[in-house]
């Protein structure tokens, strides 16, 4: 599926975006959309972030990079409130979330398309994409479904059918849709290529930048680092919980310095 032709679909007539923009508007906040400070977080005894420092500002794309086990699956889930913070600060458009439960930062902006899926197996595509909406969003849900398969045409045909018997590309696009029903401002997008197949990958990737284009800030979680470094804006390298290089995303690219950062040469 080509950029231009995502574009065409979310952009249509049937998916203008005035009341996005409304809303965007009246945002008096012009700094980061999103501010980790110092943030860590543990299960348990054990500390999996440490002192953690990242900044996401409206409209970009940023990405966290890193091998597995390093955090970032967790930094998501903590921004999330997912996972409880036992140190620093999450700022979300200038204010300090940390008391607010995981639904009440979904009513701010905030959505999440985790890693897995984590679609509901048992309940058809159309009642997943209903839990996405939300009973506060229940109001735009048939307009935010016409959206979301006009992404992801192959979900129409498939609406009645139980989700646990699409594909795993199928599976990825409800899992990105669902998030899209509350209309996030800050989209926390978790491995989107996770056991995809190319074709698939290539149209993830296309949508996040359509996504950017129609005003969606997205953090991004990925360990397809050449794709991920191609669509960001800036990116963070974690290791062992803690962000060891930063810059944008040409920057990491430069060779060498992803190296350094993923296996520990030098100094952190």
């Amino acid at each position: 599926m080509s950029r231009s032709l995502l574009q065409g679909r979310f952009f249509g007539s049937q998916c203008d975006r005035a009341p996005r923009a409304a809303v965007s508007a009246a945002v008096p906040f012009d700094g980061p959309i999103l501010g980790a400070r110092a943030l860590e977080a543990r299960y348990g005894s054990v500390r999996v972030l440490h002192g953690v420092d990242v900044e996401v500002n409206r409209g970009e794309i940023v990405t966290l990079l890193g091998s597995n086990g390093v955090g970032k699956t967790t930094f998501i889930q903590t921004v999330m409130g997912m996972v409880t913070q036992s140190g620093g600060a999450i700022l979300y458009e200038g204010e300090d979330i940390r008391r607010l439960s995981p639904e009440a930062r979904v009513l701010k902006g905030l959505a999440i398309c985790p890693e897995g899926r984590r679609i509901f197996a048992n309940m058809t595509v159309e009642d997943n994409l209903r839990v996405g909406a939300g009973f506060h969003r229940q109001a735009e849900f048939e307009t935010n479904r016409a959206r979301v398969y006009e992404l992801f045409p192959k979900l129409k045909t498939l609406s009645v059918n139980a989700a646990g018997y699409l594909s795993g590309g199928e599976q990825q696009q409800l899992a990105v849709g669902r998030a899209l029903m509350s209309e996030p401002k800050l989209l926390l997008m978790d491995e989107p290529s996770l056991g995809l197949a190319p074709k698939i990958v290539q149209t993830i990737f296309e949508l996040i930048g359509v996504l950017r284009e129609q005003g969606v800030t997205i953090l991004l979680v990925e360990q397809n680092v050449r794709q991920a470094l191609r669509i960001a804006d800036r990116g963070y390298v974690l290791r062992n919980g803690r962000v060891v290089l930063a810059g944008t995303a040409e920057e990491l690219a430069a060779e060498g310095h992803l190296e350094t950062a993923y296996l520990g040469i030098g100094k952190d």
